[in-house]
């Protein structure tokens, strides 16, 4: 028989029991809770530009990597700077109704290069105007079609250690440091200020930089190996 003494202890072994699971499973409730309130936070605008400083950007990235560009074809940033494997050996071709023209890009520009192959490389260029074009030059690269537009972001200025020849391709600017999309394409030797980094050449097409005309449009810009032959 069971004395009033063992049914007590019996009785409060089973509630230090029943008390330790209780508090055990309601731990265990509240961290399954905390994960679920806590998810790995979506890569923010910044986070997807900076991966093109990142340290081992390759060729095919730059091509497939997009770029948060709004409809009307503006950046909060420079995009960054591509490593030297992807900058060296580079061309762009310019695709326009009256033919093909194409650029090699030269690496050691490595801001303007940068900027021209990621914009490039992700449309913004496709549909744009040449706005300006005169016996010496024709310029382009304007969202707005005017000469006044860019990408919504300026970067600084490169040395210039090449002359303003035909066929040589450089940043447009309106002022120290103001680079943005605008480039302009030499149709004639032009003793120029140093004030405009080369950032390229024309290598092919030279006749069809000599045909255009205002309003003349980039139906598309497509970025390739320089060894690449155009069609």
């Amino acid at each position: 028989m069971f004395t009033n003494q063992k049914v007590l202890g019996l009785v409060l072994i089973l509630f230090l029991l029943g008390t330790g699971i209780y508090f055990a499973v309601s731990k265990l409730k509240a961290d399954v809770d905390s994960a679920t309130a806590s998810p790995t936070p979506s890569p923010s605008p910044s986070a997807q530009l900076n991966f093109f400083a990142s340290p081992t950007p390759n060729a095919q990235q730059t091509q497939t990597q997009e770029l948060p560009l709004s409809k009307n074809k503006r950046l909060d940033k420079f995009p960054g700077v591509l490593q030297p494997e992807v900058l060296n050996g580079k061309q762009a071709v310019i695709q326009t109704t009256k033919g093909l023209i194409s650029l090699e890009i030269y690496p050691e520009a490595t801001m303007a290069a940068s900027n021209f192959i990621l914009l490039s490389a992700n449309g913004f260029y496709d549909g744009l105007k040449f706005h300006r074009v005169e016996d010496w030059v024709v310029q382009g690269g304007d969202p707005q079609g005017t000469g006044r537009g860019g990408p919504g972001y300026q970067f600084p200025d490169e040395p210039v250690n090449r002359e303003y020849t035909k066929g040589i391709v450089a940043m447009a600017n309106s002022g120290p440091d103001t680079n943005g999309s605008q480039f302009f394409i030499l149709k004639k030797d032009t003793p120029l200020p140093p004030n405009y980094t080369i950032f390229g050449k024309v290598i092919a097409g030279q006749e069809v930089v000599d045909k255009l005309n205002t309003g003349d449009v980039m139906q598309k810009v497509v970025i390739g190996d320089l060894q690449q032959t155009s069609h």
